[in-house]
């Protein structure tokens, strides 16, 4: 007869778990976005990753080189874990399920598009402003995408705001030809 594995949402481990009852997750997961951000936007570096014949003692050293300044020790290790069990390929599911946990819970998502990651004290504020012009509490998923220049875009759901240079530069492009 086989065991059926229940499967809880994120709070209620976080509760039943005393390492982890009282502890705001959100800084792992937004570091572990880091990661997965990265991941997406670079192939090679997901393949490397995800190579069997590359050494763990390998993936070690560049996962450190990568993300030191970028990641907490708790996210690091949770990657190095994942590493580890030949998992990689789980971060954008495990990532995906606890979105939709916080959208359940009433968290507006933001994903911003940016050419390099955005320093956590960035993300925070725009958050705020973001909460305080919606009346809502609003959390920032930052995705890097090498095609911008610089600014950003902003999507949630059917809304996006194109804050990039590139769509500036097009805009200031057209009505000097009108």
């Amino acid at each position: 007869m086989k065991k059926s594995i229940k499967k809880e949402p994120a709070a209620t481990a976080a509760t039943e778990n005393p390492a982890l009852a009282g502890k705001d997750l959100t800084p792992i997961f937004r570091d572990l976005e880091v990661v997965e951000s990265s991941l997406h936007s670079s192939l090679k570096m997901r393949g490397y990753f995800e190579n069997p014949r590359v050494s763990f003692a390998e993936k070690t050293s560049t996962l450190r080189k990568i993300f030191k300044d970028y990641i907490s020790p708790e996210a690091y290790d949770f990657v190095l874990l994942l590493i580890h069990s030949n998992a990689v390929y789980l971060l954008t599911d495990i990532l995906r399920r606890y979105r939709l946990h916080k959208t359940d819970s009433g968290v507006l998502e933001l994903e911003v598009r940016t050419a390099i990651p955005l320093a956590p004290e960035d993300k925070d504020a725009l958050a705020e402003r973001f909460a305080k012009k919606l009346n809502r509490h609003v959390t920032i998923r930052n995705v890097i995408d090498e095609s911008i220049v610089a600014g950003m875009i902003v999507k949630t759901g059917d809304i996006m705001i194109d804050a990039s240079l590139q769509t500036k530069m097009r805009n200031l492009v057209n009505k000097l030809r009108k």
